[in-house]
C-alpha cells in the first residue's frame, strides 16, 4: 500500500499540475510557387491554458500532398504562450517540383502532423527538463483542402 502511495505521488510530480498546450491546425495555404517548387505556410494555434506563459522549444513537422510529394522540417518556436491564451504559430513547407514535371494543380488534401515540444512550467518540472528526465510535447495533425494552381 505504502509502495503503490509513493508511487501515485512521484507520478503526479513527474505530471506537473500543468496542462499541455492544446494544438489545433487552422490554416494550410500557398505562400509562394515557381517553376522548382511550392512553399505552403502552416499556421496551428497553440492554446495554453495555464496560470503561467509556457516556453515552447521547437516544432517537429512533416506535411503531405496528396499525390505524393511531401516535406519534413525542424522550427525553433522562438515563442511562449501567454498565460490563459492562444497563439498563432507559423511555419513554411517547400514541396519541390521535379524538372520537367508539371506542377500540381487544382484542389489537392495536404495533410501536416508533427510536435510541439516546450519547456514545462514550475521550477522543479524544469530541472526535469535539463536533467532530461522529462521533455514533454504536444503532437498535431490536420488536413486541409488546397488551391494548388489554376
Amino acid at each position: 500500500m505504502i509502495r503503490a502511495t509513493l508511487f501515485a505521488a512521484l507520478a503526479l510530480i513527474l505530471a506537473g499540475c500543468s496542462a499541455a498546450p492544446k494544438l489545433t491546425v487552422t490554416d494550410i495555404k500557398v505562400a509562394d510557387r515557381s517553376e522548382a517548387g511550392i512553399v505552403l505556410n502552416v499556421s496551428i494555434d497553440a492554446e495554453n491554458r495555464n496560470e503561467i506563459e509556457v516556453p515552447l522549444r521547437e516544432i517537429r513537422y512533416s506535411v503531405r500532398v496528396e499525390g505524393g510529394s511531401s516535406f519534413s522540417g525542424v522550427r525553433y518556436a522562438e515563442a511562449s504562450l501567454r498565460r490563459l491564451g492562444t497563439q498563432t504559430l507559423s511555419f513554411p513547407a517547400v514541396i519541390p517540383i521535379a524538372p520537367g514535371t508539371p506542377p500540381p494543380s487544382g484542389l489537392v488534401n495536404v495533410e501536416v502532423s508533427g510536435k510541439v515540444s516546450y519547456f514545462p512550467p514550475g521550477d522543479f518540472s524544469r530541472v526535469l527538463y535539463d536533467t532530461g528526465i522529462r521533455r514533454p510535447s504536444q503532437s498535431f495533425k490536420g488536413v486541409a483542402a488546397v488551391q494548388l494552381g489554376p
